[in-house]
């Protein structure tokens, strides 16, 4: 994490509060770039401190972003920096992660 950014962690879907790394969202770009036949591991870190900025910008340790914020940034700056096929990946990926999750909890109640 840079030096002048205060958030250290984020919220999970469940409510729990968990470390922030950007390494999660430099791999969560990378790989929906591999997916699409991309290789440049130095763009996907890049755009991750680009993320990391912003995300730092409007929260804060007493107000730490949840997960779903902090990939709202992603598919933001993923769209802004001229990767909308990424995005695109990106957006389907988490959309069907999110119906999983229903799936997942319909059957546990």
């Amino acid at each position: 994490m840079n030096e002048t950014c205060s958030v250290t962690h984020v919220f999970k879907r469940d409510g729990t509060l968990v470390p922030y790394s950007r390494q999660r969202i430099t791999n969560a770009i990378y790989r929906a770039a591999v997916a699409l036949g991309g290789r440049d591991k130095g763009k996907a870190e890049s755009l991750a401190l680009t993320i990391e900025s912003i995300v730092c910008d409007n929260y804060s340790d007493e107000h730490p972003p949840s997960v779903e914020q902090v990939q709202d940034v992603v598919e933001k700056v993923l769209i802004e920096e001229g990767h909308a096929a990424v995005a695109k990946h990106f957006i389907l990926y988490r959309a069907s992660q999110g119906e999983k999750r229903l799936a997942k909890l319909s059957k546990s109640t």
